[in-house]
């Protein structure tokens, strides 16, 4: 019993040493982030409406009502591609792929703190009615540029910072 006892003890100081390698931030959430979201493509159709729904949903996740002004900023470079993904034997396409890659990098005062890229890409099917496929390449927009921009905020806030930074 006392053997049952002191095995019980020593188990529980013991610890199994878990460090999570992502965590939140908690420092960034007190300052203000400026956001810019760019399109490399400045002349596809709706190269402007991208970027602003990607800036809307990143500034939603990573910036608070209570946050200080800062210098910090997130700057977001995002490319389209569409490609269709077969062909019928009329070789006509009933299904196409969207594709966004995101470049992003992240600076304070003295200058780049993290940078990466991302790519995310999903697709839609083609059918009889027009206003329907155009809904439906708009929903897959939407959807691709909302889970790339919980990605980026959830790199930036989860980022091991290896030197100080200045806000």
């Amino acid at each position: 019993m006392l053997k049952l006892f002191i095995f019980i003890i020593v188990l529980s100081f013991s610890s199994c040493g878990f460090k999570p390698i992502y965590k939140t931030n908690e420092k960034l959430l007190n300052f203000n982030i400026q956001v810019v979201v760019k399109n490399k493509k400045k002349n596809i159709k709706n190269a402007l409406y991208d970027a602003q729904i990607m800036e809307k949903y990143i500034k939603q996740n990573i910036n608070k009502k209570s946050s200080k002004k800062s210098s910090l900023k997130l700057v977001v470079l995002i490319d389209r591609y569409q490609g269709s993904l077969g062909l019928q034997k009329d070789l006509s396409t009933t299904k196409y792929s969207i594709t966004y890659t995101a470049d992003y990098v992240f600076y304070d005062k003295k200058g780049a703190i993290t940078k990466g890229k991302l790519d995310k890409f999903s697709s839609f099917d083609l059918g009889d009615n027009s206003y329907a496929n155009l809904v439906a390449e708009k929903d897959t927009d939407e959807n691709i540029l909302k889970s790339l921009s919980q990605e980026i905020v959830h790199l930036i806030m989860s980022i091991n910072l290896k030197r100080k930074i200045y806000p």
